[in-house]
């Protein structure tokens, strides 16, 4: 990283500044360096949470495109993942510092550092919060239509299998709920339920051995580009929810 450079021309004012930040946080910085190389050929920065996130924003993107708006890449804008919400404020940090304009979005299920997130600001990066304490799949799952959900389970039936989906559900419920395919299939729409949905899409349960085994639905960037899509076909049906309303906000930012 101490050999990286960031060459900036504005206005005919040229600056040149190493990518290894002058407070010596090389090991911070080689690990983005190595984790994102992509991101420092773009201009401007969408840092996601994970690689859920970055597969999102690449669907919507992708439909956006076909519906005649600018692509990101047009834009100068690239979607990465910023490997948890604080180490997602860190490496917008570093970046902003090094003349990229970056804006992060950050889950707000778990607690991110003040004081990193006003560092950021400071440097003027922009941040947007998914409402509520949720994170996208959980915020996705509460505004959508209950037709979206439906089609979204679908998507994990094929993707994740029957037997994960279920017994997931199950240990969300904290084994107390007997469901099977019918009862899946036939499940109303309740905030409950969406809610019921939505942790075991994101479940992480305890290994006897230590640790936690990770077993989310989406939790890959293939994934994450198929939610976009469903999403996105029903926006219009949604627009003064939360979900829609920051998707819109990000939209703005990237049209700047």
């Amino acid at each position: 990283v101490a050999e990286l450079y960031c060459v900036r021309n504005s206005a005919g004012s040229v600056t040149v500044r190493c990518a290894q930040p002058a407070e010596g946080q090389s090991e911070t910085a080689q690990r983005h360096v190595r984790s994102s190389p992509h991101a420092f050929l773009a201009p401007r920065l969408l840092i996601g949470e994970g690689r859920t996130e970055v597969g999102f924003w690449r669907g919507l993107d992708d439909l956006w495109c076909a519906n005649e708006q600018e692509s990101f890449a047009y834009q100068g804008v690239v979607a990465i993942d910023g490997g948890g919400n604080d180490n997602s404020v860190k490496l917008g940090l570093h970046m902003q510092r090094l003349g990229y304009s970056c804006f992060a979005l950050l889950d707000t299920d778990v607690v991110v550092s003040a004081a990193n997130k006003q560092k950021f600001e400071e440097a003027g990066g922009l941040i947007a919060e998914w409402a509520d304490n949720c994170d996208i799949e959980r915020r996705i799952f509460l505004d959508v239509p209950w037709a979206t959900v439906r089609e979204i389970v679908d998507y994990a039936l094929e993707t994740s299998g029957e037997g994960r989906i279920l017994s997931n559900l199950r240990l969300a419920d904290k084994g107390t709920a007997d469901i099977d395919r019918a009862a899946l299939d036939a499940l109303p729409d309740s905030d409950a339920n969406r809610e019921w949905l939505a942790s075991a899409a994101i479940l992480k349960v305890e290994r006897k051995s230590g640790g936690k085994e990770d077993r989310s639905w989406f939790k890959n960037m293939t994934h994450g580009e198929q939610l976009g899509r469903i999403v996105f076909g029903c926006l219009p049906e949604i627009p003064q929810t939360p979900l829609a309303k920051t998707i819109n906000e990000v939209r703005h930012w990237v049209d700047a």
